[in-house]
């Protein structure tokens, strides 16, 4: 080889060698490596896969999690027509979204225990509270007697009038499960006292103020009288035992919808183990909304179950989540007239029960527009406002009823009470009174009726007419006699107008009040001067000027009037019958000279009162029932005041007595602690 040659192959071999070094510029490259194509191809494909897996695996996740939520979405879908609440924040939360959002009025004690139920699984047995089960309710229905040791149900209206909604059928919504319910026990406690003491309108609906309480202002401790029951306790229902019956065959045909009629014998099977095996009764239901979510009647039927089980179970929470299942039913598409006015009664009949009387009075708001003509919607949206305290607005409404039925016997009565308690306008109140106690409809046949209507004719002179009222009274089973005329009662107490202290379980506390007299009159004496004495407020007096100082009230201690009188407070506190009888009051009674209180008589004959005499001047004189005494200095008179009494006073200076009230000594102490306040 040429020298020539030799030099051209080393340069083309440095030019190779230079092409080389300048590889590692390239991205991907390492420097001191040389690649051939296959080595290449293969480093390419290996960095191609990595993102191809990581794509795939994206993809299978998406899909997983499309598949979930989609499962989620049908199975919420699939359990909307039972709703299960084991929450009560997240109940009311429901309440108020599906119902209507409001502040709401709250009656004392008027619910199934004193504190809420706490379950937070709906598939556990419920267990009873130990609080009270006493209910608010009144009688309105001609056939039926006032029986307080009955266990009661508001029953708002009555099938027996087109005007009224059918309300025999309790019910109420919740998905609870317990076992061994079929046999029911029944109550033995007496129902409580109702609150509010006056009526009201509609046709331009105030603003409802949560200060507003159903107990208005009977619910203060100095409201409480000597004199006759709540004045503002009215009649929304039929009293009777808690039933929850089946629908007449009748009936059907109203509640029925085209939907229903496919699956009617499943629907009155479930139906018939309503009132004796409820929770089967619910499971039924459960089940032909699973495959029938629309159904009626089958919603309807639930509720009933729910609320049943709620009053077996004496279950706060039960119940609240009952009301929800009755708005559920109202909710519904084509749900029959019939069967949304069935449901929204019974709601609104729950709510008042549960306190939640804003929330009725909105949802009876609602019923009215959408059935102007329906005059029982209007009756009962004025109770509902009497029992807020809100009379002006119950009589424009009933002034309405009046106007689209002049014969109603229901808007008379109510019309006639608020005429007498609110407007002392006797003449008016007899007129409506008696017109409406003739029609005999329901709901116009009450003791409360029949004491206003009888005490309106005294007080105008017809006294004999009065008799006769009482006496009607006596025999429609709402008065125990002409003179025992008090509502709010336990059967088979002893009943006599007076008494002697050894005849009482309390000798001894009624011999310490004597024993410490003088005391007593000197801290009374230097009271009289204080605003702590308030004028009666219940419109007794006929003439004349009668205070009084109320130290404790429905088994409270008033403490700044024991502040003032801290001998009688503590004499008192050592009494627990006195002390703490909820159904009475410890107050001194001051009545200046030419003072007649009308014969009138307590609220309930579950209290003895006793009278210590501190200045009593000659010719002031009580009569109760057809005997009368009078008073003396440093001594107690015990009498029933559920029995009629009246006062006198003649003389020529003010009497001043002690006035304490005690539990009726035959009361057991789980009646003591059951009984509601008045």
């Amino acid at each position: 080889m040429s020298d020539r040659e030799v030099r051209a192959r080393k340069k083309r071999k440095g030019a190779l060698e230079k092409g080389a070094a300048e590889l590692p510029s390239t991205p991907g490259k390492s420097s001191s490596h040389k690649h051939s194509d296959s080595e290449l191809e293969d480093d390419s494909a290996s960095t191609s896969e990595p993102s191809a897996t990581a794509k795939v695996t994206f993809l299978i996740i998406f899909v997983a999690l499309a598949i979930t939520v989609g499962a989620v979405v049908i199975a919420l879908r699939s359990a909307a027509p039972t709703i299960e609440i084991a929450d009560e924040t997240v109940l009311d939360d429901i309440q108020e979204s599906i119902i209507f959002p409001q502040d709401e009025h709250e009656l004392e004690s008027e619910n199934y225990a004193t504190e809420r139920d706490k379950s937070n699984d709906l598939q556990q047995s419920i267990e009873n509270s130990n609080g009270n089960g006493d209910k608010r309710n009144f009688n309105t229905d001609s056939t039926q007697e006032l029986q307080s040791s009955q266990h009661i149900v508001l029953e708002t209206t009555s099938a027996d009038t087109p005007h009224y909604f059918d309300t025999t059928q309790p019910g109420d919504g919740t998905e609870v499960t317990s076992e061994h319910t079929e046999e029911i026990a029944q109550s033995t406690t007496e129902p409580e006292v109702p609150s509010s003491t006056e009526s009201v309108t509609l046709a331009q609906t105030a603003p409802l103020k949560q200060e507003e309480t159903a107990q208005g202002a009977s619910q203060d401790a100095t409201s409480a009288s000597e004199g006759s029951p709540p004045l503002s306790d009215m009649p929304t229902s039929t009293l009777e035992t808690m039933q929850v019956k089946p629908d007449f065959p009748e009936e059907e045909s109203a509640i029925t919808n085209e939907y229903d009629e496919k699956i009617q014998d499943d629907l009155r099977d479930s139906e018939e183990l309503l009132e004796k095996f409820p929770e089967r009764a619910l499971q039924r239901f459960k089940e032909i909304l699973q495959a029938h979510p629309l159904s009626p009647r089958a919603s309807y039927g639930k509720a009933q179950a729910l609320e049943k089980l709620a009053e077996l179970k004496k279950s706060n929470a039960m119940l609240e989540q009952a009301i929800q299942a009755y708005a559920e039913v109202m909710n519904l598409p084509q749900v029959p007239d019939e069967l949304y006015l069935k449901a929204g009664n019974r709601s609104v009949d729950r709510m008042r029960f549960r306190g939640m009387l804003t929330r009725a009075l909105k949802l009876q708001s609602e019923m009215s527009a959408k059935f102007p003509k329906n005059v029982g919607i209007k009756n009962q949206m004025a109770v509902s406002f009497l029992m807020i305290g809100r009379g002006q607005q119950a009589a424009d409404l009933l002034e309405q009823v009046l106007k689209q039925d002049g014969n109603s016997g229901f808007a008379k009565v109510h019309y006639g009470f608020i005429l007498k308690t609110e407007r002392n306008d006797l003449p008016g109140a007899i007129k409506y009174m008696s017109e409406g106690i003739a029609t005999r409809e329901p709901g116009v046949i009450d003791g409360r009726f029949y004491f206003h209507l009888g005490d309106a004719l005294a007080r105008t002179g017809q006294s004999e007419k009065a008799l006769t009222i009482y006496k009607e009274g006596v025999k429609e089973g709402l008065f125990y006699s002409v003179y025992q005329r008090s509502l709010y009662n336990i059967d088979g107490l002893k009943a006599q107008p007076w008494w002697d202290a050894k005849e009482t379980s309390y000798a001894a506390a009624i011999r310490e009040l004597e024993r410490n007299w003088v005391d007593i009159k000197n801290e009374a004496l230097s009271l009289m001067n204080d605003k702590g004495f308030q004028p009666e407020s219940e419109n007794l007096r006929d003439s004349g000027d009668w205070k009084q100082f109320e130290i404790y009230a429905r088994g409270r201690r008033i403490e700044k009037n024991c502040r003032l009188a801290p001998k009688t407070c503590a004499l008192i506190g050592r009494m627990p019958d006195a002390a703490g009888c909820k159904r009475g009051q410890v107050k001194f009674s001051l009545m200046h000279p030419g003072t007649h209180v009308w014969a009138h008589t307590g609220p309930t004959n579950c209290r003895l009162r006793a009278h210590l005499g501190l200045v009593v001047p000659p010719r002031v004189r009580i009569r109760v029932a057809n005997e009368t005494r009078e008073w003396k200095e440093g001594k107690v008179l015990v009498f029933d005041d559920s029995f009629e009494h009246e006062v006198w006073h003649e003389g020529d200076r003010f009497r001043l007595v002690l006035i304490v009230d005690f539990w009726h000594p035959e009361l057991t102490a789980a009646q003591k602690a059951s009984l509601s306040p008045i």
